[in-house]
């Protein structure tokens, strides 16, 4: 947590060393989004058994809250380091056997449900162009996520009462390592952004945007890699992504 306090404190100083004369811009948005996971291996055999988890599953819309800090380098140069909420994850697609009370069998289908909860801290370019009311930039940088809570509902059937129940299942902090989760992610984070000022001191933008981590969310005991199943030796590669739409307005001062 340390480090966390100290990376937003040099990202800002630094933002402060650049942008003495043109001053600061602090923003508020929301992001709908929608995130996955793809899941791959090395090996054919191991794919053949990923492909059915990869088909099964289904991208979640969540929606993120943050904040951020502006400053303009230059004329079109804009740098930008935020701070938010955010949750991911997927759901999964299953079939749980149930019984009748004389007994006959019925499969039937269920959704599972895989929340991430991150803090995420974004720090990117913007290359702007446009007037004093409207402009359009294109961004790129990185998104450094840490992990606080994995939470799982895992559908149950009861065969003596013959009822079927979520159990949910959260993890957070230590339990997180201990279960070889991975807890910090770095996502390239690229985007577009529209701006329109409305006063002196307020303007509203829009930005799509798309993250993709850079780390495997598999990492396995002492970070080598869970292995890929199917009798293969071949580690699990996961990765998350995001596409968001982030919604908002900035204050100068």
């Amino acid at each position: 947590m340390k480090k966390f306090f100290l990376t937003i404190g040099l990202i800002i100083f630094s933002l402060h060393l650049f942008a003495q004369d043109s001053g600061f811009v602090i923003g508020a948005y929301i992001t709908p989004s929608y995130s996955f996971r793809s899941i791959k291996a090395v090996s054919s055999a191991a794919n053949d058994t990923l492909k059915k988890a990869n088909s099964v599953d289904r991208a979640s819309g969540k929606v993120d809250f943050g904040i951020r800090l502006s400053a303009n380098l230059s004329h079109h140069w804009k740098a930008t380091v935020g701070l938010a909420y955010a949750t991911k994850g997927y759901t999964s697609n299953m079939t749980v056997d149930t019984y009748s009370l004389s007994g006959v069998k019925n499969t039937i289908g269920v959704t599972q449900y895989n929340r991430y909860t991150f803090i995420e801290v974004p720090v990117y370019l913007t290359y702007k162009m446009g007037d004093s009311n409207f402009t359009f930039g294109v961004l790129a940088g990185i998104s450094n996520s840490f992990l606080t809570q994995y939470q799982v509902d895992v559908p149950t059937y009861d065969l003596p009462s013959h009822t079927l129940s979520r159990n949910p299942v959260t993890l957070s902090g230590s339990d997180l390592s201990s279960n070889n989760f991975t807890t910090f992610y770095l996502n390239i984070l690229v985007g577009v952004e529209f701006s329109y000022r409305i006063s002196e001191s307020f303007n509203i933008f829009a930005q799509p945007n798309f993250r993709y981590s850079l780390n495997n969310m598999f990492p396995g005991p002492g970070g080598t890699g869970l292995p890929a199943g199917n009798g293969t030796s071949d580690l699990l590669d996961g990765r998350l992504w995001n596409l968001g739409l982030s919604l908002g307005a900035d204050y100068r001062f």
